[in-house]
């Protein structure tokens, strides 16, 4: 799937604030829950210390000025993983990864799970 296939929408249904900021691209859950608490992120030009606030699919949010929106396709790849590969994106120690697996795969996204 190219990247003009892709269709970038507002949520159909309310979700929690990280979980848009993470269905963005910008960074995981978890970093996203971090950046709301620090103040960095706006949900119709007001700032939001909490997570878990709902955003709705006419809500506005920003990160840093930049205006998010999640994706609507997702891209899932199953890969059993040969023996002498890591799961993670990038070693230290110069081991092979599965990212080197999956070179070449036409996603905006990848993220090694297990």
């Amino acid at each position: 799937m190219g990247a003009e296939d892709k269709e970038a929408l507002a949520p159909a249904k309310p979700m929690t604030l990280n979980k848009y900021i993470s269905h963005s691209g910008e960074c995981s859950r978890r970093e996203a829950a971090e950046m709301v608490k620090q103040g960095k992120v706006k949900v119709n030009g007001e700032l939001v210390l909490d997570p878990g606030t709902r955003i709705g699919p006419d809500d506005n949010v920003t990160f840093a000025g930049k205006k998010l929106t999640p994706t609507k396709h997702h891209v899932y790849v199953l890969l059993n993983k040969p023996k002498g590969y890591i799961t993670t994106t990038d070693d230290p120690e110069g081991r092979q990864t599965v990212m080197e697996l999956v070179e070449g795969v036409e996603a905006d996204r990848l993220f090694p799970v297990g």
